[in-house]
């Protein structure tokens, strides 16, 4: 009766924890292969550009402007050129999904000056001055038959060690909105 009960225990725990992350309003669901990723209107790199960054559905030709510490992605293009290129609108499928979280240290991520200004009593317990910046990111590899040159899209958002927030398919969704669309494959 004993082995009955704490293997009943454990297959409800897993129960809820494969629910949990099946679940896309829940922060540890992954975007799963076969999720289709649409642009709707036409995006236009700069020469020797691979990458537009985007959040609240306006593009950023780089980091300036980007706030970091809300979602943001990164549409990228497989090669480099240098001519200006435009791509879509086009549909495109995820063939990869990938999360991680990254650290880097404060002052290779501020300018000097501003490192150096916070060197102070944030340094200390730390190896680098500062305290690291974390960083969720869920990088999707991507594949389009209509526009080939189409490569990855990564989302991302940094935090503080005592903020830890993940990327969720409603923040992508809402990063990305009205440019791009993301419909998962159970969403038809």
């Amino acid at each position: 009766m004993r082995v009955a009960c704490i293997l009943l225990m454990l297959a409800g725990l897993l129960a809820g924890c494969q629910s949990y992350r099946d679940d896309p309003d829940s922060p540890y669901y992954v975007v799963p292969r076969g999720a289709q990723l649409t642009l709707h209107r036409a995006l236009t790199f700069a020469p020797g550009r691979l990458s537009l960054y985007i959040q609240n559905g306006r593009v950023h030709d780089g980091m300036r402007g980007v706030a970091h510490y809300e979602p943001f992605c990164k549409f990228e293009l497989a090669r480099q050129s240098e001519s200006r290129r435009t791509v879509g609108p086009a549909r495109m499928t995820v063939t990869n999904t990938v999360e991680r979280r990254e650290s880097v240290p404060f002052a290779r991520t501020a300018p000097r000056r501003y490192a150096q200004l916070a060197v102070g009593p944030l340094a200390q317990g730390f190896d680098s001055p500062g305290s690291p910046i974390l960083s969720f990111v869920v990088r999707m590899d991507l594949a389009s038959a209509e526009e080939p040159e189409i490569f990855r899209l990564t989302c991302a958002r940094w935090f503080y060690p005592e903020m830890e927030y993940l990327v969720t398919v409603s923040d992508i969704r809402r990063t990305l909105a009205p440019l791009f669309t993301l419909r998962l494959p159970h969403e038809g």
